[in-house]
């Protein structure tokens, strides 16, 4: 029900000496220390491994790395504040994108589809080797990124010396406190045993947000009176809690054969509770409160093995098994006129599985040329309960649906990738073949897509001058998007503004529609071309200007349209999603990274990362202007500032981010604006010795705003939306042992 804003008496009690405490440790530990020793030598380690900036620079399909170096530099606790950094790449209301386009883009782990109930932007910083952002397709990664890949490799058990990690978080963030941890362990291994790698992390928190919407019906035409007008407020809460813990132990020889096993365990569980009230003739219901909790539990082990190199190339095997075990409920009462309705409850219990299996083999010579292959299966399953009651008995509405849900989604792949390099110039080219399955069934429904393609890919890198600092990439492929399950086959979800009340089901407004599934979706198919230039100027600068055009055949886009239902006698407004025929985006990405004086010379050796987007896109089954992609925006920019003090052992940054206000075509009939978005993070970070860092950050609040006009048969409807969060500080201590 409503959530309350007070702090639990134990929280509290603790939260003034608990803060002291931590602003006090650092200066603790530097009185405690005894007087320093002697100053001896220490060991410095020369690697031949090339540096990120090398691995930018020489990649030819254009890939953008931001290795372990950096990632323990910058401090940050969490992939999804390294991601935020990133060039091309924007993290906004809890998603992840490249290119503006959130649901295009390709999420790896190690270069695979992750695991059941893994959380790119929650993944602790601690359990990342390196993050790699690709923006074209490339033969050895699956074909599904028509905006780009963002490919996380997790760190890997090595023969470093022995050292242990640990930092604590503690933050605030709509009043309430959001500790967490993270501890890492790493040990070489002796007499012939692994090297191994622990890590822990965990964390909790509540996080709110409260939102207001306008919305008028009028008659369709222009100038008409005001039909009738509803306002709503709504107001929500979660508490979360998360611990996940990964191991590994790897053996490896001198031959350069190794076998690596990596178990993982993880457990979650999430409480929400959502408060609405509405006012208007037009609605059926006055006001609504739910709730639901969601917990699960999951784990995996991966077994790897790299075989000895030998002159005809070297062989790799790795195989991967993870679950995950889901309870979820939830339910909503809402009210209408002083009359209770009846309570609508949702619950599920289940598992997730997902087995996979990778062979590969590499072949590289002295004289630049790389040769690639491999084979990939996978299969996927769901298994879950599912059961929607209305007042306590299953819901007669939705007796089709109520029941066992099963998906069974098998996939496989082979490719064959060769790349050459030469004095100025080097290539890469390759094929893949891609097959997907996808069987789901809930209760009396079925739903199925399946999908063959080659994908062909070629990338181009020329330098002018083999030593220079210009470089030009060109690079062709083909991807697809799959349609996700939910899109497919989704149990009717009636508009709690006009529900279906006790006497029956009837009509609703378009202003408030139902929603489901669409079974006849087709998968998206696309070609992409990227045309880049490249500049680089001293260790670390670099400038770049990116243009790329997708052409998109089968658009997958949502829509609203009148529809004879099965769970009402009357027909009813309902959002599905549909195959609407071909679209097409393109655009320009304006990026600089480095350090300013290294562009110019009297400058303060002020870090940057700084980039600018322009979008362009049209869905040609819609008339224009405004008739994008749904979910790119015109335009948007971001801006990283580090500096570290001179003599002193403060490093302070920013990041901005704004995003532009977007008008956009939804459908025929229907528009909506999104309003422009701006947000900022401020921190300090702080070396108290060698071993040891504390970082404040504080972000201020936000407000997003969007507006919305649509002409459904004799309706005109107008809508604005807003949506609020509060600010948010972190205080972050971390020690080496």
């Amino acid at each position: 029900m409503k959530p309350k804003r007070q702090r639990p008496a134990l929280v509290e009690a603790w939260r003034a000496p608990l803060l002291a405490g931590m602003l006090a440790w650092p200066t603790l530990i530097q009185a405690a220390e005894p007087a320093a020793a002697p100053q001896t030598l220490q060991r410095v380690e020369i690697s031949d491994k090339p540096s990120d900036e090398a691995k930018n620079r020489n990649a030819v399909a254009g890939k953008i790395i931001l290795g372990r170096a950096e990632i323990e530099r910058l401090g940050d606790s969490r992939a999804g504040e390294l991601l935020a950094r990133m060039p091309s790449v924007t993290v906004q209301d809890g998603r992840v994108s490249m290119r503006g386009l959130p649901g295009y883009t390709q999420i790896l782990v190690d270069g695979r589809t992750p695991p059941p109930g893994f959380s790119l932007i929650e993944t602790p910083a601690n359990q990342i080797e390196r993050i790699e952002v690709i923006r074209s397709g490339v033969a050895e990664f699956s074909a599904q990124g028509i905006a780009g890949t963002i490919n996380v490799v997790l760190r890997e058990a090595n023969r470093n010396p022995p050292r242990d990690a640990l930092s604590v978080e503690l933050g605030d963030k709509f009043g309430y406190l959001t500790p967490s941890f993270n501890w890492s362990r790493e040990r070489p291994g002796e007499d012939g045993g692994p090297a191994q790698m622990l890590s822990l992390g965990g964390y909790s928190g509540d996080s709110a947000g409260r939102s207001d919407q306008r919305t008028a019906i009028a008659p369709s035409g222009q100038g008409g009176p005001q039909q009738a007008l509803i306002s709503s407020h709504e107001d929500s809460r979660s508490r979360y809690a998360m611990l996940n813990g990964r191991g590994q132990w790897r053996w490896k020889r001198d031959t350069g054969e190794s076998l690596t096993l990596t178990p993982s365990l993880g457990v979650s569980e999430v409480r929400g509770w959502r408060h609405a009230t509405q006012q208007g003739e037009a609605i059926a219901v006055d006001a609504s409160q739910s709730q639901f909790h969601n917990r699960t539990r999951n784990g995996g082990l991966q077994l790897k093995w790299s075989g000895p190199r030998y002159d005809w190339g070297q062989l790799n095997l790795a195989g991967r098994a993870s679950a995950m075990a889901l309870r979820r409920h939830s339910e909503r009462a809402s009210q209408w006129q002083g009359q209770v309705l009846p309570v609508r409850a949702s619950s599920s219990e289940g598992t997730t599985r997902g087995q996979d299996l990778q062979l590969g083999w590499t072949h590289e010579t002295a004289s630049g040329h790389s040769l690639r292959a491999g084979l990939d299966v996978a299969r996927f399953q769901v298994d879950l309960d599912e059961l929607i009651t209305l007042g306590g008995a299953p819901d007669p509405l939705q007796l089709g649906y109520n029941g066992r849900k099963r998906s069974n989604k098998q996939d496989g792949a082979a490719f064959i990738q060769d790349e050459w390099t030469r004095d100025n110039w080097s290539f890469n080219t390759g094929l893949r073949w891609e097959s997907q399955r996808q069987d789901v069934a809930q209760g009396s429904h079925r739903a199925q897509h399946q999908l063959s393609l080659f994908a062909p890919s070629g990338h181009l890198l020329w330098r002018p001058e083999p030593k220079g600092r210009d470089q030009i990439r060109l690079s062709l492929a083909r991807s697809y998007r799959a349609p996700r399950e939910e899109q497919m086959l989704q149990a009717p979800e009636i508009n709690p503004l006009q529900p279906c009340l006790p006497s029956g089901c009837g009509s609703n407004s378009a202003a408030f529609p139902d929603q489901a599934g669409n079974p006849a979706l087709r998968p998206e198919v696309s070609t992409g071309l990227d045309l880049s230039f490249e500049h680089y100027e001293g260790k670390t600068g670099v400038f770049s200007v990116n243009l790329f055009v997708r052409q998109i055949d089968e658009h997958i886009r949502e829509d609203t349209r009148l529809d004879t239902v099965d769970w009402s006698a009357s027909r009813r407004w309902v959002t599905r999603s549909y195959n609407v025929g071909s679209a097409r985006t393109m655009g320009i990405e304006l990026d600089a990274r480095g350090r300013l004086n290294e562009w110019l010379a009297e400058a303060p050796a002020v870090e940057i990362n700084a980039g600018l987007n322009l979008f362009r896109s049209a869905v040609e089954a819609l008339p224009g202007p405004h008739n994008r992609l749904a979910e790119q925006p015109r335009a948007n920019a971001k801006l990283s500032l580090q500096y570290q003090l001179p003599r002193m052992p403060w490093r302070l940054g920013t990041q901005l981010n704004w995003t532009s206000a977007t008008p956009l075509r939804v459908a025929e009939q229907e528009w909506r604006d999104s309003g422009r978005r701006f947000s900022a993070s401020f921190t300090g970070l702080w070396t108290i010795d060698k071993d040891q860092r504390l970082r404040l950050s504080y972000s201020p609040p936000q407000t997003a705003q969007v507006q919305g006009e649509r002409l459904a048969a004799s309706e005109r409807i107008l809508s604005q939306r807003e949506q609020h969060s509060a600010a948010g500080w972190g205080l972050k201590w971390e020690t080496k042992i």
